[in-house]
């Protein structure tokens, strides 16, 4: 019916001119439509793989996948997995055909923790059993019983203390290795011993049958006193005392008498993981919760340890987990769950910049424990290894690039007023990743990006009209740009003028400030004094009744540093600064 209407109506030039028409709209919603979907995984790729590239993926159906680590030995390299049924090994030495080597049977359980010491892996779970400990001497061997696991559940030494926890180490979250002093560390334990504090075991005699040296058991609260992970090196024990949302620094040298030197609160109060920089003036935190930051802490003076930076991830709500930093202590490899691994880098600790992300969980973004459970950066050939949580999901195998970040640091300032500004969100208007930078009390702000380039940057803060200037960023350099912004209650820029007198007095004061004023040649008819706080923001705006004359200001204002300023016919007298004590 449709084609007979058709030959009806039109004649046949016309009806040539229809099929051209429809033919070539047809292609152009193809092409529209190609377009779109190239657009959408370009978009993706910039966003979410940016300087890493997979090179394998490895499922291991029925099973789920805690941490990793990693294993080199006669030119090969190997990833150590923590799954819930098998410590697993795989061979990564060609990265584009990982080979699983063996899995030997360990306790049923989700949480699975594995660090290395020579030619040994120790294996942590919270199901119980101790240890496991395995001699990786028969690499490549394929078979179970050629590694020699067993699970170390105490000293066998008959003394008073050892009889403690023979028969008696059951579950353990985590593990780190003090490779200088030659003891490991189990933390957040069942032991009665440790008490969820840390369990030290001595290696040096013989690493693959460990001796008890000791424990951190400050506290008879067990919350309180339990460690979730931590960083040792040289007897020092860096504890994420995740319940009490702090990181604690710890004498270990006395293996039976820890002292804690100083105890610093992380960002948002769930210490997860620590890592320390090689010159060790630098420590990294990780906290567990929604939202939450990678933390970097100058620790060069445990007496006064600063909080230097933090950065979140791509997602809005996306949880952090376990970092590591490179010996170079040039970048910082780290999951993040949901939204994979990213590299961050850290050459200038003040200012942290992700120059680097994978997304090896693609099913959703933000709050939730999926996703990315642990990575390692360590095999030789660069190559890491990222295990993901997610039943079968398995062992992502990826290819790094380690690119230098440009910086861009600065100070923000009143334009009138030259009072610095803080709070002031600074934004780079590029497809690489949103520091969501903001000012600091000082008006000193930082940020930065992984590709080289001119780039418009806006500078925003209520109350303030936005700025948008142009600036080179080149790769591994400082871009410095300090910004003015005007004030949203001044049509336009004023002058500062001479022909506004005033003077304040007592400065310092601790009680009311006394405001005189004289305005030459100007009248009083818009006439008006303004306060400002240390932050910049105005928290008093009073007009003035005549051209000559005093103000008493009530001084009920917090102790600090303040501005006066007095605004007529669009001009501005000199700003004074007082102190209210």
């Amino acid at each position: 019916m449709k084609c007979h209407k058709l030959f009806k109506n039109h004649t046949f030039a016309q009806l040539v001119s229809i099929t051209i028409f429809h033919f070539i709209l047809k292609r152009m919603k193809k092409t529209i439509l190609f377009l779109f979907i190239l657009g959408f995984f370009t978009e993706g790729v910039l966003t979410q793989n940016v300087n890493i590239t997979q090179r394998a993926h490895v499922p291991f159906a029925g099973q789920t996948l805690a941490n990793i680590c990693g294993f080199a030995k006669n030119g090969r390299e190997y990833a150590l997995l923590g799954g819930s049924l098998y410590t697993i090994i795989v061979d990564v030495t060609q990265p584009d055909t990982p080979k699983t080597i063996v899995q030997i049977p360990s306790i049923n359980n989700l949480w699975k923790e594995i660090k290395t010491y020579k030619n040994i892996a120790y294996v942590t779970t919270e199901g119980g059993g101790g240890l496991q400990v395995i001699d990786l001497s028969a690499l490549p061997d394929t078979s179970v019983a050629a590694y020699k696991a067993y699970n170390y559940v105490g000293d066998t030494t008959r003394n008073i203390i050892d009889t403690a926890i023979i028969g008696k180490m059951r579950a353990f979250h985590a593990l780190h290795v003090d490779t200088t002093k030659g003891f490991v560390y189990l933390f957040g334990g069942n032991s009665a011993v440790s008490n969820g504090g840390a369990l030290v075991l001595d290696l040096k005699p013989d690493p693959y049958r460990p001796k008890y040296a000791g424990q951190f058991n400050i506290n008879t609260n067990y919350r309180a006193n339990y460690i979730h992970d931590g960083y040792v090196d040289n007897d020092t024990l860096f504890a994420a005392m995740i319940y009490n949302g702090t990181f604690n620094v710890v004498d270990f040298r006395n293996k039976k008498s820890p002292t804690v030197i100083v105890s610093q609160t992380t960002p948002t109060a769930f210490t997860h993981n620590v890592w320390l920089t090689p010159n060790r003036k630098t420590l990294l935190t990780t906290d567990e919760n929604t939202g939450s930051y990678l933390a970097a802490y100058d620790i060069s003076n445990l007496s006064s340890i600063k909080l230097l930076d933090k950065v979140q991830n791509l997602s809005t709500g996306s949880i952090v987990h376990n970092t590591h930093i490179l010996p170079n202590g040039n970048f910082a490899v780290t999951s993040w769950y949901k939204d994979g691994i990213n590299i961050v880098d850290i050459t200038r600790p003040q200012n942290l910049v992700v120059v680097g992300t994978y997304d090896t969980y693609t099913q959703g973004v933000g709050n939730g424990f999926n996703g990315a459970w642990g990575v390692y950066p360590f095999l030789p050939s660069g190559t890491l290894v990222v295990s993901n949580l997610d039943s079968g999901d398995g062992l992502y195998v990826l290819t790094p690039q380690y690119k230098r970040a440009c910086y861009l640091e600065g100070i923000v300032r009143d334009s009138v007023t030259k009072q610095v500004l803080s709070g002031v969100s600074v934004k780079i208007n590029s497809i690489d990743f949103d520091k969501k930078a903001v000012s600091d009390i000082g008006g000193n702000y930082r940020t930065g990006q992984v590709t080289a380039g001119t780039y418009s940057v806006t500078f925003s803060l209520s109350g303030y009209r936005s700025k948008t200037v142009n600036v080179p960023l080149v790769s591994g350099a400082v871009a410095q740009r300090d910004v003015e912004l005007v004030n949203s209650l001044y049509n336009s820029v004023p002058e500062l003028t001479d022909n506004i007198k005033v003077a304040v007095s007592p400065n310092p004061s601790s009680e009311d400030f006394y405001v005189q004023y004289r305005l030459e040649n100007i009248t009083a008819d818009d006439a008006t004094l303004y306060v400002y706080n240390i932050l910049g923001q105005n928290i008093l705006s009073q007009k003035l009744p005549t051209t000559e004359g005093g103000i008493s200001l009530k001084n009920n204002w917090q102790s600090g540093i303040y501005t006066i300023q007095l605004k007529a016919n669009g001009q501005l007298s000199h700003p004074i600064k007082v102190v209210k004590q």
